[in-house]
């Protein structure tokens, strides 16, 4: 990785987009209401976590949320390994990445599903070895906040394109 950089505010495209790319149209048009789905997906996904594991307090784990959102933002960025311009952008409700990287779409379900399997999946199997609280914590913090990448899946699964730039929740495609 080339140029990683951490910055504050609402992201601004960093992608010069051509005329051959087109944005892929989410099924929430609406930003407010993408959100919400988003955190509603993540709730539903955490209480069944809870529920099937045992009924723990998620409203515990909570101390969690932080650097597993932290962990969650640089596993994209890892798995955009050769990009050479990659943003974090932070502001108040919403953390996201951006990158002028032109990705396949193998790589780009890569990149979206990365942190749900390292900090949600993989957790959960640990747990079953050891038993530890601690992993269910760190699986129900990431599945808090892996609505928007479970919603940007199955978008990028339904999508026609081969090639695919991204910039936080909006996905562009070339290509047929």
């Amino acid at each position: 990785m080339n140029n990683m950089k951490i910055k504050f505010g609402k992201p601004l495209s960093v992608h010069v987009i051509h005329d051959e790319w087109e944005k892929i149209s989410y099924p929430i048009k609406n930003e407010i209401n993408f959100y919400l789905i988003t955190v509603a997906i993540g709730l539903l996904v955490a209480k069944a976590i809870s529920f099937i594991f045992g009924d723990v307090d998620f409203i515990k784990k909570l101390y969690l949320l932080i650097p597993v959102l932290v962990v969650h933002e640089l596993i994209h960025v890892l798995f955009l390994k050769k990009s050479k311009n990659c943003i974090i952008w932070i502001n108040i409700i919403v953390v996201c990445v951006t990158s002028n990287t032109i990705m396949s779409k193998c790589r780009l379900l890569m990149v979206i599903i990365a942190p749900f399997l390292l900090l949600t999946v993989l957790p959960i199997v640990l747990f079953n070895y050891n038993n530890s609280e601690y992993f269910l914590g760190v699986a129900i913090c990431n599945a808090l906040i892996s609505g928007a990448d479970i919603i940007s899946l199955f978008v990028i699964v339904k999508d026609k394109h081969v090639m695919h730039m991204m910039d936080c929740n909006i996905l562009y495609g070339k290509g047929l």
